[in-house]
Parts: C-alpha cells; structure tokens; sequence
C-alpha cells in the first residue's frame, strides 16, 4: 500500500502535535506582561470569580489596573469599567488555564482535516490541516492562552465541519430511513450551532 496512507499521516501529525505542544510550552509566558488581549483576560477572570461583571472606577484606579480592552460606562449613575469583549472569553481561559491554546490548537488542526477530508478527501485534509498546524497565528494562539480572541478560527472551522457532516449524515438518513441516523444528524447539527 505504500507509506502515504491517512494511518500513517494521522501518526505523524499526531507526533508533529505533540513535539510542537511541548516545544510551545517550554517557553515561559506571563500573561500580565503581555499585549492588551491577555493582560484583559487575567483580570476580568479574577473578577469574575468573585462573581463581578463591573467594578467601580474609582477601584479600578485605586488598584492600579492598567487600561486594558475596558470600557467605562455609567450605570447607576457612577462611572464602572466593564469588560469590552463580553465574559466569554475571559471565562474560556478562566476554565482550561494554560490548556487552551493547545485544545483550540487541536480543535483547529482536527476540525480543518475532518472538513477538508469530507469535502475533498484525505489528501486535501491532510494539506490544510499541516497548513493550519504550522499557521503563525495558531502558534501565537497556542503559547499566549490569554489570547482567546483567537478562538473564533478553531470554533468556526469547528462550525463549518459539523455542519458539513450533518449536511451529509441527512443526505445518508434520507437514503437509509433508520432512527438512529436522524438521532446523529440532529445532534451533529446542533453541536454545529453550539460551536
């Protein structure tokens, strides 16, 4: 059969993944002393751990904090600072920690390939997915993990696969008429709308 086979490309990517996981987690990263995206997130998610969406700017002063990517708006009549980019994406990397880059990396990398390889076969999976793979922007994502902002490519390729596939697991419903397949494509295509 040859050594180019999906088997052997999925093990080679999969070792290609982890050399680079560890690789990018080897180098030390400190959110605070990083751009706006990450210094935001670290501190909205230690707000909100305290169950605050809002802090008075009189405390956001008194505190130090820098200007981040923060808003200052009037609520009540007092002047608050609130998160610009809304809780999600400080809560994302609140949640996984230094795990997410490297799952939205992967999300990336594997919802590329299970696309490409729907719609186009293996081969063009396995080139977008390796283009995807060494993507600076993916890399950066992956080693600054406050960047979540970067999560939109991963979640929208994730997106596009699950609605491809259910789009194609209908198509097989309609052909074979059992139960357990419309069960399937209706969950693909919601997890799709998830994403």
């Amino acid at each position: 059969r040859g050594l180019l086979t999906e088997r052997n490309f999925l093990a080679c990517l999969l070792v290609t993944f982890i050399a680079m996981t560890v690789w990018v987690s080897s180098v030390p990263y400190e959110p605070m002393r990083d751009i706006a995206d990450a210094t935001t997130n670290v501190i909205w998610s230690e707000y909100y751990r305290e169950g605050r969406l809002a802090v008075p700017y009189t405390e956001w002063k008194a505190d130090g904090r820098p200007m981040t990517q923060s808003s200052v708006v009037m609520l009540h009549g007092e002047a608050y600072v609130v998160n610009e980019k809304g809780p999600v994406h400080a809560l994302i990397a609140m949640v996984l920690g230094p795990a997410t880059g490297t799952l939205l990396a992967a999300v990336a990398v594997a919802s590329t390939y299970m696309l490409g390889r729907r719609l186009f076969g293996w081969q063009a999976g396995a080139i977008a997915s390796v283009l995807v793979l060494s993507n600076l922007t993916v890399v950066a994502m992956w080693y600054r993990y406050w960047w979540v902002d970067a999560s939109t490519m991963p979640l929208l390729a994730l997106s596009m696969w699950l609605l491809v596939e259910s789009v194609a697991k209908a198509r097989a419903y309609l052909g074979s008429g059992t139960r357990k397949d419309l069960i399937t494509m209706g969950l693909v295509g919601a997890l799709g709308g998830v994403a």
